[in-house]
């Protein structure tokens, strides 16, 4: 069983008024996550290759990292490295040629927009995400590259791949691209590609806020999704949305190597306590 991961360098910030959602290039922002992820899977003899960050901008550009979702002013944007568009997608061409070499690929970032660089034609997908990741308003359809961001990344996906059947879990709120789901629907035990925003999971992991408005217990939907991978066998798996600063507890890493284990058929039954009982 050959398991790569790579990271994607961006963050979100917000903008101007109405607000706007760039994308910043941040390099190293992933890399103490992944050599996390290594190590504690290697603690289960889950053996995973570093495959480094996707290179978005200039790597030798000093500009100011932010923090995630602050707020920034022109001159302060200025300071910071815009993600370029055409890198990244040059960077998912290269991605996705790597993906054959690999049983599991699995891709991190703090920015939901990273997942994009994991989507592919003819693909079927269960997506799981409290808010919706496709709506921008009634100017939706005049998004130029630069606006794609990570609320609305979708509509790159609808605009340029071609048969991707996706389903989505956890919805409540926003629109989305593909069908709702319930809980209980088996559409994601068959799916290659699991795109998964660890926000679902609400404070569980990350001090930032508290999800709202939810009808599934933060315990049940941890479970349902490690369920769901346990019989799809997955050849591609994303988390997004989280940020180690924001999880002193680390058992959003225990959950991330859970869901890896879960894949590959491994028991999780030590790690999987670590997740719920930090």
């Amino acid at each position: 069983m050959r398991i790569g991961i790579y990271g994607v360098p961006i963050e979100t910030v917000k903008h101007d008024l109405p607000i706007q959602f760039p994308q910043i290039y941040s390099p190293t922002i992933t890399d103490e996550l992944r050599k996390e992820i290594i190590s504690v899977a290697k603690s289960i003899d889950i053996q995973i290759e570093d495959l480094g960050e996707l290179i978005l901008g200039n790597k030798l550009d000093s500009r100011l990292i932010p923090t995630p979702f602050q707020f920034v002013d022109e001159e302060t944007l200025k300071q910071m490295q815009l993600v370029d568009f055409q890198k990244l997608r040059e960077e998912k061409q290269r991605i996705g040629n790597i993906s054959k070499d690999y049983d599991l690929l699995i891709g991190i970032g703090s920015s939901h927009f990273g997942a994009i660089t994991m989507y592919s034609s003819n693909e079927k997908i269960a997506r799981y995400d409290y808010h919706g990741d496709y709506y921008m308003g009634p100017m939706n359809f005049r998004l130029q590259n630069n606006e794609y961001n990570h609320a609305n990344y979708l509509i790159w996906v609808r605009d340029n791949l071609k048969r991707c059947k996706i389903g989505n879990y956890f919805a409540m709120s926003g629109e989305y691209l593909g069908n709702l789901l319930e809980p209980e629907d088996e559409f994601g035990a068959s799916c290659t590609f699991h795109d998964i925003d660890l926000d679902c999971f609400g404070h569980t992991f990350q001090n930032i806020y508290e999800t709202s408005n939810t009808t599934f217990s933060t315990e049940y939907c941890m479970n349902r999704l490690l369920e769901l991978l346990k019989h799809s066998k997955p050849k591609k798996l994303g988390f997004f949305e989280y940020r180690l600063n924001n999880d002193p507890s680390r058992q959003g890493v225990n959950y991330i190597v859970s869901c890896i284990a879960s894949c590959i058929g491994q028991d999780i039954s030590k790690i999987w306590h670590n997740a719920i009982m930090a």
